[in-house]
């Protein structure tokens, strides 16, 4: 019966047709209208029965409030459609559209409900990619600094000399492009089994002191043997070091990253925080490497540079200081003497006939004499002397704290040691050995400054050779 009446019916009919069928009856009423007033006033000459023009009035009423029933019908669904549209246009969530007919209404309807559907998933599709997209810029913004970070560190080691301002800017920079609460550098000095807490960031006199107290069975002397890097969070177990680590400085997570240079563990770069449920990621790891590289680089610079500058002042053959070196300190010592009113000598040694035994037996026998003699003047003095190869074949000795008659027993005992001293080709030489002579000059008896003491030695080691050498002068 339904289908029977939906099929007499003019619902399943398209919109046009509905338009169509409105306009037609909606304008049956004129056109009654003027039938009536034709048929009264122009062909009759009668006036209509009030009961016929009563019919006609209903007929004609019914008939435009039917017309108005179906334009309504029309158009509200898409007014409806219109202010659910413009809703979700302004960010209110899709309410599903009512698909109430057949016609080109109820497949607007249905293909608006499909269209937003289709929206709402692609919106939240966005949504995760924004999500995403959010955090590939964070991260970009992590690597830009830490890369911004790098650079500054590498112009700092490469313009600065001081390994302690270097190595407190790494510190420093640290909390840039790491989740850190804090951080610092170990040193440690296996000779005289120390260590130094070098550089720090927010780090307490207390937590310092607490660390540095016991190297030799604390937790930073486990550090020093430990050459792979130490991680602690929610991803990674707890260890003996990472648990002593975290209850010292009150962190809950942990990374110790080793700095090895020359093959061994020279430092150990430790940073951490107290955030819950925290993993460092593998690239937080692989930075941390970097930081750990540059602050072996910057060890390995201040190697050289100390070897740089201990080689300028050294004689490359013997090992002792240079000339140069030996009159720099020489003036700072007499300033010293003078200043505190304290005695200071300087020793001039010549080996004599060294030329003759050069050209005899050549440049590597005359070397290795050099190197027996320089070996002999190490053995004879204190740690606060000073002993160098002042010339070709001479030797000089600085003695703070040393009278001129003290200065002469030492240089005595040297020129003994020498001429006992066995050597090769030594029977072929005048005496069959080698001899050597000196010259002792003092502050302030010889001299105020360290040309006149140096000058006064000479003098005094030309006379030595002059008269067969093999003689201590004063």
């Amino acid at each position: 019966m339904r289908n029977i009446f939906k099929t007499i019916s003019f619902m399943p009919k398209g919109l046009r047709y509905k338009l169509i069928l409105a306009f037609s009856l909606m304008s049956i009423v004129p056109l009654l209208i003027c039938g009536v007033i034709i048929s009264v006033y122009v062909y009759n000459n009668n006036f209509f029965v009030i009961g016929n023009i009563s019919v006609i009035l209903l007929i004609t009423i019914i008939i435009t409030v039917l017309g108005l029933y179906i334009a309504k019908g029309i158009v509200e669904p898409i007014i409806n459609m219109a202010e659910k549209v413009k809703l979700y246009k302004d960010g209110v969530e899709f309410q599903e559209i009512p698909v109430n007919g057949e016609d080109e209404i109820g497949d607007l309807s249905y293909s608006i409900n499909k269209m937003a559907s289709r929206l709402t998933r692609n919106v939240d599709t966005l949504k995760g990619y924004e999500e995403r997209i959010r955090g590939i810029n964070l991260d970009i913004n992590k690597k830009m600094t830490a890369l911004s970070t790098l650079f500054q560190v590498s112009s700092i080691m490469s313009s600065a000399k001081d390994l302690n301002i270097i190595l407190q800017t790494v510190i420093e920079r640290l909390p840039d492009v790491m989740d850190c609460e804090k951080s610092f550098l170990v040193i440690f000095d296996e000779f005289s089994k120390a260590v130094r807490i070098k550089a720090t960031s927010n780090l307490k006199a207390e937590e310092i002191e607490n660390l540095e107290k016991d190297f030799s069975e604390g937790v930073l002397s486990r550090i020093s043997k430990q050459r792979e890097t130490l991680t602690l969070d929610v991803q990674h177990k707890m260890t003996n070091i990472t648990k002593v680590l975290s209850n010292k400085l009150a962190l809950k997570n942990i990374i110790v990253i080793p700095v090895i240079l020359h093959g061994e563990v020279q430092c150990a770069l430790i940073l951490g925080n107290h955030k819950d449920s925290f993993s460092f990621s593998d690239d937080d790891i692989d930075l941390m490497a970097v930081f750990s590289k540059q602050i072996s680089i910057a060890l390995e610079n201040n190697w050289l540079m100390k070897k740089t500058e201990e080689l300028s002042v050294r004689d490359e053959l013997t090992g002792l200081f240079n000339v140069k070196f030996v009159k720099e300190r020489l003036s700072e010592e007499i300033q010293r003497s003078i200043t505190y009113q304290r005695p200071c000598s300087f020793i001039l040694f010549d080996v004599n006939n060294f030329d003759l035994y050069e050209d005899k037996f050549g440049k590597s026998a005359a070397e290795d004499i050099l190197k027996r003699v320089a070996s002999i003047l190490k053995t004879n003095v204190d740690q606060i002397d000073k002993v160098a190869r002042f010339d070709h074949s001479q030797f000089a000795m600085i003695l703070p704290e040393r009278n001129k008659r003290e200065a002469h027993l030492v240089a005595d005992k040297v020129r003994q040691m020498i001429n006992k001293f066995e050597f090769s080709n030594q029977e072929e030489m005048p005496n069959k050995n080698i001899t050597i002579s000196g010259a002792v000059t003092s502050n302030p008896i010889d001299g105020m400054s360290s040309e006149e003491l140096i000058s006064k030695a000479k003098m005094l080691l030309t006379k030595s050779q002059a008269e067969e050498g093999n003689r201590i002068y004063a």
